[in-house]
């Protein structure tokens, strides 16, 4: 599997915003038998550089900027779901102590094109993704919530038909939970219920065998 990745950080109206965020977003291919290169889907997040951040003015904001929407919502929840975690939920999710603030990314979202679902593509696309780029954050993290239930979404192709995918919204949303929990996620509770996962990076990340990835070829 391959992934061609662009980085953007020109749609924040702050250059200190800009410096410290950055919107990655990658189209995900693969060789099939006869190596021909084959799209399988994109994926798409955010690297916030919480650390840098923290000798600029926009301390404060850098987690509640209204330039981007996913990654506004689940950074504030973020935020006061962090401060509000005992010592003994830190340690579920892997920590001895809080580890914020620092860096961290946002999987914001992951589409995969109907005819290589089963091949866990998407799982190896957020392996790939933060192998490359969270070397120096501390956690991942992404909020659950099934795209076939957000056809209005800018990150849907309107090529891109989801009518296939199951119309039970909660046991979709506990679906794909038990989905990144072959990666590492952990469900953490919220101030407001959104279905919130956090993956720690402190820990290797199992293998793409483990995950169950299957190449095309």
């Amino acid at each position: 599997m391959n992934i061609d990745y662009k980085i953007y950080s020109d749609f924040f109206e702050s250059d200190d915003t800009r410096n410290h965020v950055i919107e990655i977003n990658g189209n995900i291919f693969d060789y099939n038998d006869q190596l021909k290169k084959v799209w399988l889907g994109k994926i798409r997040a955010y690297k916030v550089d919480w650390l840098g951040s923290l000798d600029t003015e926009n301390a404060n904001i850098i987690l509640d900027v209204d330039q981007y929407d996913e990654l506004c919502d689940i950074s504030v929840e973020l935020t006061n779901c962090f401060e509000e975690l005992s010592e003994r939920k830190w340690k579920k999710l892997g920590w001895d102590t809080p580890c914020c603030p620092c860096n961290f990314i946002i999987i914001d979202s992951v589409l995969i094109n109907q005819k290589y679902r089963g091949y866990k593509a998407g799982l190896a696309a957020v392996h790939d993704l933060i192998k490359v780029f969270a070397i120096d954050c501390k956690f991942a993290a992404l909020h659950v919530f099934p795209l076939q239930f957000h056809q209005e979404f800018d990150f849907i192709p309107r090529c891109e038909k989801l009518n296939y995918l199951p119309k039970d919204r909660k046991a979709s949303i506990e679906k794909l939970k038990q989905h990144y929990q072959k990666l590492g996620f952990k469900s953490i509770s919220t101030t407001n219920d959104m279905d919130i996962m956090v993956l720690n990076l402190e820990y290797c990340l199992p293998t793409l065998e483990k995950i169950g990835y299957k190449s095309l070829h």
